[in-house]
């Protein structure tokens, strides 16, 4: 395992990538796409199955992606790849897949850990199995603090991201002041929470900052000119012209 988060990038392609056209999120089609569009690194999203298997879902259930009423946790993980997808050529990819895709084309993985499972602990212990298989840069994020520190047991030498949002409110500021190393190497505000006093509070502890989801350029090239590391986006390729600046 490559352990460091040390990105010599700009941009974060956001679930593989969304947009018209684009082929369903968080699938190996998307990332496919991504990288066409010149992505070294993926930002996706795992939960567990009804076997405790790990596979890349953003959400609870599978209404938005599948038109199919039933949650990812009711179903296996053979039953979720066979699974038609909105776009009928694209299944839902476990994670042991998408590690050894990330390997083979060299794309840096961001593991968003979502909270809302049936066991954080379960999900936390069987991600840190399968990103032991991983090979390139590697960073887990979530949410959720507790979710962050059950897989800090599981591997402490993974960096780890503490994901906010203005939903979360007085959470949301609890977070920010006490989020830093060891803890949380990164943070990754909604990129509406971010203005130079942020970014300075930021460095001050030593943080790298990714913020999400940017999709128009000009914006992005403000956050950056601010001190933000890296923009994650939907569409890599429209901040193309932004990446040689």
């Amino acid at each position: 395992m490559i352990s460091s988060w040390l990105p010599a990038f700009r941009f974060v392609a956001h679930r593989g990538g969304r947009g018209p056209g684009w082929p369903v999120e968080n699938t190996i089609a998307a990332f496919d796409e991504a990288r066409r569009r010149g992505a070294v690194a993926i930002e996706f999203d795992v939960r567990t199955t009804a076997d405790g298997e790990v596979v890349v879902a953003h959400d609870v259930d599978l209404v938005r992606i599948a038109a199919d009423d039933r949650t990812v946790a009711s179903l296996t993980r053979s039953a979720l790849e066979k699974l038609p997808l909105r776009d009928g050529s694209s299944a839902i990819p476990s994670l042991e897949e998408l590690v050894a895709w990330a390997n083979e084309h060299r794309v840096a993985m961001n593991c968003e850990l979502k909270h809302d499972v049936p066991s954080r602990r379960l999900l936390t212990k069987n991600t840190a199995k399968l990103l032991a298989a991983a090979t390139v840069p590697l960073l887990v994020s979530s949410f959720d603090p507790v979710t962050l520190a059950l897989f800090a047991r599981q591997a402490p030498e993974v960096p780890r991201a503490q994901l906010t949002e203005f939903k979360q409110g007085f959470e949301r500021e609890l977070i920010h002041r006490f989020a830093k190393p060891p803890f949380v190497q990164v943070v990754h505000p909604e990129y509406s929470e971010i203005d130079e006093e942020f970014v300075r509070r930021a460095k001050e502890r030593d943080l790298r900052i990714g913020t999400w989801t940017v999709n128009a350029p000009a914006r992005a090239a403000q956050l950056l000119a601010l001190g933000v590391d890296y923009i994650i986006t939907d569409d890599v390729g429209a901040m193309a012209h932004l990446t040689a600046s």
